[in-house]
This record gives structure tokens, C-alpha cells and sequence, in this order.
């Protein structure tokens, strides 16, 4: 049985906290994580980061409605041809987990746990209708990663704090593998020298110009007439029109 044990910490910076991923940059850790919280007109109270996710799920739709998973995660990984993508979901859920009694008192809602997306198109896996989405960007259906590292911005308080998880097959292998994990991590931050702050001012409209569509205002118009008529019609129940910039 899996054990876990928390290491949670205040962490102090001097860079903005946007920017402490640069730290990570060659250290082998893929797929960081930014997450703002948001109130109208400036950040909500907290902020999220995390280096990298070692355990990953990922699925991509088949025409049959059903999914092509792989699951990886360091030393292992596996692969699931023409499954229910959110069965093994589950699943894979429970294999990770960590109990609120293995958690320390939380700063914030988010001290550990999987980030990622469920799109759209994953609803062909759950009901029959037309799939006419055209996956020429490549990206899964679904994807997760683990991040057993949170750096967590408190914007009220404007502390952060460093959440460390670590697993075990008992409670001193758990112990020592988030202690390895915490000195791994700040050794990244100890060893990153930031350079300035990128210019991330606006200029003119010319030199900066507005995102631009990928569909004229009419044929804009011609989905939005077609998604009436299909709610109209019974058809339609619920529709989210969206486009490319």
C-alpha cells in the first residue's frame, strides 16, 4: 500500500512568482502549470505553480467513441487501446491519491494533486453525434499530470509556500523521497539566476496588434443562426461556439 507524507514550507523570493518556472528549465521536468484564480479586474487570492508532472494521463478519442490511453509515470508507463477513457480516469485517480489526513494544514484550496483538461471532443466518448472537429494541432482528448510540487502564491497575505509531496511503500521510504524531492527543488531555485524582467508592456495597435480571428463576422453569424435552429428544432440543448484566434 502506498503511503505519503506532506512537506509544506514559506518560501521566499525575490522574483515575481510568474517567473519561478524559469528555474526548472533543463532540469528534465516537463509540462509546468500556471493557475490564477481571478476577481474583476485584478487576481483573485491565490496563485498556482508547479515545475512538472512525472505521472501523466493522457487519452485521445476514437471513432468508435471509445479511446486510446497512455498512462506514464517514471519507470513505467502503459498503453490502453479501446477503452472508456474516464473509467481508467477513475482509476488512475485512486492510484495516486492523497488523503486529507496525509495533508498538512492547508494555506490554500491547492496543495497537491493532478492539473490538466477535458476538452470538448471528449464527448464523443460518452454520446453519438456528429464528431467534425479536425485534431490538427495534435493534442489529446484529455490529459492530466500529477504535480507533486505547488509553490502557492497568497496574494492577500503576499506569502508563497512550497507544498512537496512525496510516496512511498511505507512511511519512511515516503518520508525520504519528499525530502529528496524539497532539496531538488530549491536547489533548481538556489542555482537560477533570473535575468530582467521580460517587457510585457503594449505598444501602438500597429506594432501589437489585436488577435484576429479565424472566421469572417458573417460566417460568425451563419453558425450562430444554425445553432438557434438546432435549439429551435430540439435538436440543440446546449452549445458552445467557439473559434480559433
Amino acid at each position: 500500500m502506498t503511503t505519503h507524507h506532506h512537506i509544506l514550507e514559506p518560501f521566499n523570493h525575490t522574483a515575481p512568482f510568474w517567473r519561478l518556472v524559469e528555474a526548472f528549465r533543463g532540469t528534465g521536468w516537463t509540462k509546468p502549470f500556471l493557475l490564477d484564480s481571478a476577481r474583476p479586474g485584478h487576481l483573485g487570492r491565490f496563485s498556482y505553480l508547479g515545475p512538472g508532472a512525472a505521472h501523466t494521463f493522457e487519452a485521445r478519442r476514437r471513432p468508435d467513441g471509445l479511446a486510446d490511453v497512455r498512462i506514464e509515470a517514471p519507470g513505467y508507463g502503459s498503453h490502453h487501446e479501446g477503452v472508456d477513457p474516464f473509467v481508467l480516469l477513475r482509476d488512475w485517480r485512486q492510484s495516486w491519491s492523497v488523503s486529507d489526513t496525509a495533508l498538512q494544514d492547508r494555506p490554500a484550496p491547492f496543495v497537491h494533486g493532478a492539473v490538466g483538461w477535458i476538452t470538448y471532443e471528449a464527448g464523443h466518448c460518452v454520446e453519438t453525434y456528429p464528431d467534425t472537429g479536425v485534431d490538427d494541432l495534435g493534442l489529446p482528448d484529455i490529459w492530466f499530470g500529477v504535480q507533486d510540487v505547488v509553490f502557492i502564491r497568497d496574494h492577500e497575505s503576499e506569502r508563497t509556500w512550497l507544498s512537496v509531496v512525496g510516496s512511498g511503500f511505507d512511511p519512511t521510504q515516503a518520508h525520504e523521497r519528499a525530502q529528496k524531492l524539497r532539496d531538488f527543488t530549491l536547489g533548481c531555485i538556489e542555482a537560477w539566476t533570473p535575468g530582467p524582467d521580460p517587457d510585457i508592456t503594449h505598444g501602438s495597435p500597429d506594432d501589437d496588434p489585436l488577435p484576429a480571428p479565424f472566421v469572417t463576422e458573417s460566417e460568425y453569424c451563419d453558425k450562430v443562426r444554425a445553432v438557434k435552429d438546432g435549439i429551435l428544432d430540439g435538436r440543440v440543448f446546449e452549445c458552445c461556439l467557439t473559434h480559433r484566434l
